[in-house]
C-alpha cells in the first residue's frame, strides 16, 4: 500500500455582463487545507468491496452560503489533484454544484461510507 497526495482547490462562478455578450468569472475559496501530503486510511478493516477506505473532508475557510448570497454566484467547481507516491501518476477529479436555495443544508455528515447530512437539532 502506497501513499497518496492530494491538491484540492474550490471555486465559485458568476456570470457577468461585457460589451459583446457574458462571461464567466471565478474567485478562488480559501479551504482550511487544501494540500494532504499522506491520506492514511480510515480503518484496518476493509470494505465491503475488500478495500481500504480513505477520505479527507476539504472545508472552507468561510461561510459558503454568505459568499454565494454576496456574489449572487451560479456555480461551485471542486478540483482534486490526486496523486500516487510510487508511480507518481496523478488524476485530477472535478465536481461542479449549481447553486440554489435548497442546496446548503446545515448539519454534520453521517459516520461511514456515506454523503448522508444528518441536520443539527434545535433546542
Amino acid at each position: 500500500m502506497y501513499d497518496i497526495s492530494l491538491d484540492a482547490e474550490l471555486f465559485i462562478t458568476k456570470r457577468e455582463n461585457v460589451a459583446n455578450g457574458s462571461i464567466y468569472k471565478r474567485r478562488r475559496i480559501a479551504l482550511t487545507a487544501d494540500k494532504i501530503f499522506v491520506l492514511k486510511k480510515n480503518s484496518r478493516q476493509t470494505n465491503s468491496s475488500g478495500m481500504y477506505d480513505f477520505s479527507f473532508r476539504f472545508t472552507p475557510k468561510k461561510n459558503l452560503e454568505d459568499i454565494w448570497k454576496k456574489d449572487n454566484a451560479r456555480t461551485l467547481r471542486f478540483c482534486i489533484y490526486a496523486k500516487h507516491s510510487l508511480s507518481g501518476l496523478g488524476k485530477h477529479f472535478v465536481q461542479e454544484y449549481f447553486l440554489s436555495e435548497d442546496l446548503f443544508i446545515e448539519g454534520q455528515f453521517e459516520v461511514g461510507d456515506t454523503l448522508k447530512i444528518v441536520k443539527n437539532n434545535v433546542n
